[in-house]
């Protein structure tokens, strides 16, 4: 219950302010449920990006998202577990193949200090130094890499005053 206020609460900031929402959604279907309560609410869709979806690889319940017209963000990248990652790759290559490029977000989630590059972690900037040079060497062109990496995030956090400006 607690969860779902939550939601409806930002589901109404966002219509009053347009920023983008991003859900926290781990290891499970909950993004689904999530988009239900601020679709009810009148959400912009477009501008919701379910956070960790990498964490339940399952591309046909982020296509699902997808359709819905949500942003699918696999925000987990990193060196740390090696088959972890190429599945991660495998999915969002599998993603884009059916046509949600668009609807893509990469990023990482590096929340503590060990992930930090001067700490011996990938850092900030190894999605854009290895992840998008591994969806190129799997057959993702240049051109749809670079729109996911920069058209995408601005879909999401390019936010309205209410002013309309």
């Amino acid at each position: 219950a607690v969860e779902e206020r939550v939601l409806r609460a930002a589901a109404r900031a966002q219509q009053e302010t347009g920023l983008g929402l991003i859900l926290h959604a781990v290891k499970s279907e909950v993004g689904a449920w999530q988009l239900d309560v601020l679709e009810d609410e009148g959400c912009d869709l477009s501008r919701v990006a379910v956070g960790h979806c990498d964490t339940y690889p399952d591309v046909d319940y982020h296509e699902r998202l997808a359709e819905r017209g949500a942003m699918v963000m696999y925000d987990g990248n990193g060196p740390g577990d090696p088959l972890l990652q190429e599945q991660r790759i495998a999915n969002a290559v599998e993603l884009i193949r059916r046509g949600w490029a668009k609807s893509l977000l990469l990023s990482h989630d590096v929340c503590v200090l060990g992930m930090r590059e001067r700490r011996g972690g990938p850092g900030y900037s190894y999605v854009l130094r290895q992840v998008g040079p591994d969806l190129i060497a799997a057959g993702v062109p240049e051109d749809v890499v670079e729109t996911i990496f920069s058209e995408n995030p601005l879909q999401l956090l390019a936010g309205h005053r209410p002013d309309g400006n």
